[in-house]
This record gives C-alpha cells, sequence and structure tokens, in this order.
C-alpha cells in the first residue's frame, strides 16, 4: 500500500535534488568539483539559514496522516500502535510548552541544531581518521 505514496515522494525529492544540483552547477561550478574546498563554509550558512526559515512553517504543516498512519488505518493495524519507550521531543514539540505553533517551532530548531552538532562532529573525526590514516 504504501508503495505507491513512497515512489510518488521519491520522484518529488529527486526533482529537488536535480533542481538544487543544477543551481549550484550554474552558480557554483566549482563545488561540485572534487577536491574543491572553497565556499564550503558559506554555503553551509546558506543551508542552515533556509532550514531555520523554513522550521517557521512548521506548524501550518498538516495535521492528516503521513502515509505509514494512512496504510495503518486502512488496513486496520493502526490501533496496535505503540509509543516509543523514549521520546526526546515528542510529537515534534518541547514537553514543557503544550502543543503549540511557538513549541513545534523550537522543536524544529533544537532538531536542526541537533544534526549540525553531529555533522559538524562526524566532519572533523573524519579528518582526523583521515589525517591519521594518511600518516600527517
Amino acid at each position: 500500500f504504501m508503495l505507491g505514496v513512497h515512489a510518488l515522494i521519491g520522484i518529488g525529492e529527486a526533482l529537488i535534488t536535480i533542481a538544487a544540483l543544477a543551481f549550484i552547477a550554474r552558480t557554483r561550478p566549482t563545488l561540485l568539483e572534487t577536491g574543491q574546498e572553497n565556499g564550503r563554509g558559506s554555503w553551509a550558512i546558506i543551508g542552515l539559514i533556509v532550514a531555520l526559515l523554513v522550521v517557521l512553517l512548521a506548524p501550518f504543516a498538516s495535521g492528516h496522516p503521513d502515509g505509514l498512519e494512512w496504510t495503518a488505518g486502512l488496513i486496520g493495524f493502526g490501533d496496535s500502535a505503540q509509543d516509543a519507550p523514549f521520546q526526546f521531543l515528542p510529537d515534534y514539540t518541547i514537553p514543557f510548552l503544550g502543543e503549540t505553533g511557538l513549541s513545534t517551532i523550537l522543536a524544529g530548531i533544537v532538531g536542526i541544531l541537533a544534526v549540525v552538532a553531529v555533522i559538524i562532529s562526524l566532519t572533523k573525526l573524519l579528518k582526523r581518521s583521515g589525517r591519521m590514516m594518511s600518516g600527517e
């Protein structure tokens, strides 16, 4: 049941990726060349700013079920779902703020910053292990 829905989502994501790569190829083709490091920081900052701006739209997201919830309801196993044993930001909210638009936006910002922290940590770790492997 979910194959059709996710196939369409995949096509949409592919089109977005192609559009982004075409834009980068037109405006900053050196970013797509192997071994080029010029400008990486500025694009990362722009990406972070865009992500933080997009999260402002989070309170307007659809309350309708996503593909998995819709399929679960259609097939009839939706009522057997259990909560995860641990929830960092339950229902995309900050628990003490309740289910408000501000809570959703702040939860999105926390999520974005957590991903950025993981990416920075992994990048440093990989650079360090690369230097160790090359004998520097």
